[in-house]
């Protein structure tokens, strides 16, 4: 699962760093807030991806907007719950057929829209029967003054409600690991102040049927919002992964050459003998090849992408300098001509 406030979906680097979120991470479901499209043009976007299927809250006027994804191989929506500040969905796993309730909420920051959003959501958990239940999104609000670095601290006065959900749907916040802040107003020096206002939470009956629930906030270039990764790993023991050609190989001569080679070693036998031979000769071939001598894409990707983590680790506990803020936008230039290098081949 994947939780992001967009701050607006409407110009190519959003809907890019959308798209690399989706090929990247994978998630089976998607949370967006603040996408600020209409129905319409929301509904464009995510017809765009084609394995996913979405519910969509329009925007008012330059502000808000929500919108839910799932991946329809393996969910099918069976219900839906479309407020002004939330969005409900009801889906069912296609493989094991339990189902599970999403809620979508982007909380504003004016003093009456947070009322608002509150007493409704509060109303609808208080009537759910489910323990299913997963809750994400900006909730523009902290509840500790540690998730805070830089100006004042002040209590938010829906600091209850917030609670008061957790504990009407006995949901657990899950707190991740690799980062503190969700957010932050990108501001040099002692003017930069970071919050975690985006979290996921989960019902504790629902969590304890997962053998491992990690939580995780990803990097996204130029962005206030950093989305934020949920994995439930299932007790099912999984087996080896299985081999997979990358049609980025075809474009590499050596890949090419020991193919050629490999495939035509002499090989005694029956024909169907020879042939699932050579195949299991070259898959070998292929496999020790790219673990020793080709680095993929991906293997780049994650390079760039452990530098940006120690980066943003250093930005959250020292002061955000001119210097960091350079190597950031360096690495995140980096990040973006990978991608967009595999996309063309």
């Amino acid at each position: 699962m994947l939780s992001w406030n967009s701050k607006g979906l409407g110009h190519p680097t959003k809907t890019n760093a959308l798209k690399d979120l989706l090929i990247q991470e994978r998630p089976e479901i998607v949370l967006l807030q603040e996408t600020k499209l209409g129905q319409v043009e929301m509904n464009k976007i995510i017809e765009k991806h084609k394995f996913y299927k979405g519910c969509v809250c329009e925007s008012r006027g330059a502000s808000g907007g929500i919108a839910t994804l799932w991946l329809q191989d393996n969910w099918n929506k069976i219900a839906e719950t479309v407020e002004q500040h939330w969005i409900k969905i009801t889906v069912k796993n296609n493989m094991s057929s339990y189902q599970l309730i999403i809620y979508n909420v982007y909380v504003l920051t004016h003093y009456r829209d947070k009322e608002a959003c509150w007493n409704s959501l509060s109303n609808n958990i208080a009537e759910e029967e489910n323990d299913n239940i997963i809750l994400g999104g900006d909730l523009n609000l902290i509840l500790h003054a540690n998730e805070r670095r830089g100006g004042s601290f002040t209590p938010d006065p829906f600091r209850n409600q917030l609670e008061n959900v957790m504990k009407l749907a006995d949901l657990v916040d899950i707190v991740p690991k690799n980062r503190k802040f969700t957010w932050s107003n990108r501001r040099l020096g002692k003017s930069n102040i970071m919050e975690r206002l985006d979290r996921i939470s989960i019902n504790v009956s629902f969590l304890s049927s997962f053998a491992a629930v990690h939580a995780s906030i990803l990097p996204v270039a130029f962005a206030e919002h950093k989305p934020t990764a949920l994995s439930l790993e299932s007790r099912r023991p999984l087996g080896p992964i299985p081999f997979k050609y990358s049609p980025l190989w075809s474009h590499i001569s050596d890949a090419k050459i020991l193919v050629q080679q490999t495939w035509h070693q002499h090989v005694k036998g029956s024909p169907s003998y020879i042939r699932e031979s050579k195949l299991r000769n070259v898959r070998n071939a292929l496999k020790n090849w790219a673990k020793s001598q080709y680095k993929e894409p991906e293997a780049k990707k994650l390079a760039v992408k452990a530098k940006i983590e120690n980066l943003h680790h250093a930005m959250e506990n020292q002061e955000y300098i001119q210097a960091r803020k350079s190597q950031e936008e360096d690495l995140y230039s980096q990040l973006y001509s990978i991608r967009r290098e595999e996309e063309e081949k």
